[in-house]
């Protein structure tokens, strides 16, 4: 391979914003030490294809699963760490593999991203991405959000978004609560600003976790969640099998979309998710043209067994 045709292949282990952030950070790293990124969704949380939501025009990024993997086949091709040349099948997901290596993929940005060290000469650099440090200091949302401002929503996620917006009364308030990682304490949150909730008739909960749901109607407010969630309480949202990527990722950008529309919006979030949602908010001429650049599709339909939609 010439220089031209050497990956940095990554896998993405992490959150959503972390997911975005680690992207950009990698696609950034590519443009300056001349590798394509191959980037592969099939394994995160949502198991989609990217292409079949999004396009993305930075031809230093590869997304199809179709041409990755023909990239990643020949045995030709030098592979770093180099237990993957006789391995080849790990290239797409194997956890134990990951484990074999997890000092190597702990230390790799520190190392080659951030230390400056050479990096190995091989055709393909596989690095296993894993959640965001928070003691490093990045302004990780910043990542995810310059990641977004490059992507182009496809219908599919654009149209799914502006169905529950057509569905929300106006004006409402947004509520984010986070169940997973670092959880929030939205009974806190709601003696801190009750006045605020009980001051809108109409309050969207953007949320992973159904409980929530019920705090805020037992104490009588009138509560909208367009949220797709699992069936069993004893699974995270995000990692449940029950709910299928495709809704997983279409919720996902319908939350932030409420979120964007909100006249206020509140949350005691940490994480990384709150900071992506708050600059898509300061930028929300920008953010809600993204998701205009479609004709809107009137018809609403509810989500099958989704009881949380209106009717």
């Amino acid at each position: 391979m010439n220089s031209t045709n050497k990956y940095l292949y990554i896998q993405l282990l992490q959150g959503f914003t972390d997911t975005l952030a680690r992207i950009q950070r990698c696609m950034d790293f590519c443009i300056n030490i001349n590798r394509k990124l191959l980037v592969s969704f099939e394994n995160t949380p949502y198991k989609i294809s990217f292409d079949d939501y999004f396009t993305h025009y930075n031809n230093q990024i590869i997304t199809d699963p179709a041409k990755i993997e023909q990239i990643l086949s020949p045995a030709t091709t030098s592979v770093y760490p180099e237990l993957y040349n006789n391995n080849r099948k790990y290239l797409t997901w194997d956890l134990d593999m990951f484990e074999q290596e997890h000092d190597y993929f702990e230390t790799f940005e520190n190392k080659y991203m951030r230390g400056g060290e050479q990096l190995p000469d091989a055709d393909i650099i596989v690095f296993w991405c894993q959640g965001y440090n928070h003691s490093q200091g990045y302004f990780w949302h910043d990542y995810a959000y310059t990641f977004l401002k490059d992507i182009v929503y496809k219908p599919c996620i654009t149209d799914y978004a502006r169905r529950a917006d057509a569905n929300m009364p106006t004006p409402y308030l947004c509520i984010q609560i986070r169940n997973t990682g670092y959880k929030s304490n939205y009974p806190l949150l709601y003696e801190m600003h009750k006045d605020m909730i009980h001051s809108y008739n109409n309050v969207y909960i953007a949320t992973d976790y159904r409980e929530s749901l019920d705090f805020f109607r037992e104490k009588n407010v009138n509560v909208y969640s367009f949220t797709t969630f699992q069936t069993s309480s004893n699974e995270e949202l995000h990692s449940t099998s029950s709910v299928s990527g495709d809704t997983k990722i279409k919720d996902v950008f319908m939350d932030m979309y409420m979120i964007i529309m909100a006249d206020q919006f509140l949350s005691n979030s940490n994480g990384t998710f709150i900071g992506l949602c708050g600059l898509l908010r300061e930028n929300k001429h920008h953010t809600t043209q993204k998701y205009a650049s479609t004709p809107l599709i009137t018809t609403v339909t509810a989500t099958p067994g989704n009881e949380e939609q209106m009717s």
